[in-house]
């Protein structure tokens, strides 16, 4: 009898853990339009399909296009990335957690967790942190490092380097570097900087930055942040391009996320409005804002944080061309700092004629919006004033973007 509690206890642990295996492995695919497919992805083809299994193990799948989701979430546990030895910051924003790196005639030599010899073009590479050693300055020496990043010169490389006293920058431009030191073009002459009392570079910013769309960034288990396009994925194995002569495999279970910069979306914070009008009335001519609250706070609706969106006030209009999208898709709502006050209407044109109008108070849930604009040519996004004049109309367009059908 004992030996029967035994074997019976045996199996339902295996069930649950099975159970549990199964649970942590589903994948979270989340389309253009904000749906969420949930199964295990087993391969991504050449073509750009994604395969998606049943997470319960049956035999149906389904076949999702890439470029018509927005991220896919992976089903396991994160695990705390290894303090690395470099940071390599690529030009898209990706950060690449190196071990060690070699500059020699235009380009980088990486190792790095998932192999040796990466091989990217200078190009391609906005700049470099080294690990400084203790005693180095971290502020404000890393805010001049993250806004030389921001703002790079056009014509130098900017070095930080270890002086008797501190760490200054100088324009120069950067020759080689390996374990030993770096070679710098400074002053029409070039010197040696032992590799120890180098801080970090960043490089020239040359050639106008490649558009993103069609590109995928990737988070990796390592913390490594990874843009490339997505070649495909078969037998557990991830094939991406970070720039035309340079590939890379990864294994699919170190992916923690992929988010998909889809040639079929375009926020609309990433555009310049044609036209823009700004019109308090007992309030402050708060000018509108990319991708935070007009007032520069974080984008919040419901509880929920936005990194993309239209922050404005009360009456605004901004106006965008519709270069060949078929609808509008945004959250609507006031941002919490308001704290339940405000009173407004948010509405869509189409060509001057109206398409959508709701009125939100700052009591009100966010409400999703999803506006046809196939055919028009100027699409303007209002927020008129409601019964309390413009007070507290700290209106939100979170995740405003065009959407290709």
């Amino acid at each position: 009898m004992m030996r029967s509690n035994s074997l019976v206890a045996t199996v339902l642990l295996c069930c649950a853990l099975t159970t549990a295996a199964i649970a942590q492995s589903t994948d979270r695919a989340a389309t253009l339009d904000g749906d969420i497919v949930t199964g295990v992805i087993t391969a991504i083809s050449k073509e750009g399909s994604v395969t998606v299994n049943d997470a319960a193990g049956t035999d149906s799948a389904r076949q999702i296009d890439l470029m018509r989701l927005r991220h896919i979430e992976r089903g396991q546990a994160s695990t705390n990335p290894n303090k690395p030895t470099l940071l390599i910051y690529q030009i898209h924003g990706g950060i690449i957690r190196a071990e060690s790196i070699v500059v020699a005639d235009q380009k980088m030599v990486i190792d790095w967790v998932y192999g040796k010899g990466l091989t990217l073009p200078l190009s391609a590479v906005r700049g470099v942190l080294l690990t400084p050693p203790d005693g180095w300055p971290k502020t404000p020496l890393d805010e001049s490092f993250q806004a030389s990043l921001q703002s790079p010169s056009p014509q130098h490389d900017r070095l930080y380097v270890a002086t008797e006293k501190n760490v200054q920058s100088l324009d120069g431009l950067l020759q080689s570097l390996d374990d030993q030191e770096a070679r710098v073009l400074w002053e029409n002459q070039v010197r040696p900087i032992a590799r120890g009392k180098l801080y970090g570079v960043v490089f020239a910013k040359g050639a106008a930055t490649s558009d993103p769309t069609g590109l995928c960034r990737l988070t990796m288990k390592d913390g490594s942040i990874i843009w490339g396009k997505v070649d495909q994925m078969a037998d557990g194995e991830l094939s991406l391009t970070l720039t035309p002569d340079c590939q890379v495999t990864l294994p699919w279970n170190e992916v923690m996320r992929l988010d998909v910069r889809s040639d079929r979306m375009m926020f609309l914070s990433d555009l310049n409005p044609v036209e823009v009008t700004q019109e308090a009335i007992v309030t402050f001519n708060w000018p509108w804002r990319r991708d935070a609250g007009v007032l520069g706070q974080t984008m919040q609706l419901g509880g929920k944080t936005y990194d993309k969106g239209l922050g404005v006030h009360a009456r605004n209009l901004l106006t965008f061309e519709n270069n060949g999208f078929d609808r509008l898709v945004a959250v609507i709502g006031l941002q919490p700092q308001v704290k339940g006050k405000g009173d407004c209407e948010f509405v869509v044109l189409g060509d001057g004629a109206e398409l959508f109008r709701q009125r939100m108070r700052g009591s009100d849930d966010p409400k999703s919006v999803n506006v046809k604009v196939r055919g028009v040519k100027r699409v303007t996004l209002a927020v008129e004033p409601g019964e309390d004049l413009d007070l507290a109309d700290d209106a939100n367009w979170a995740d405003a973007r065009f959407i290709k059908d």
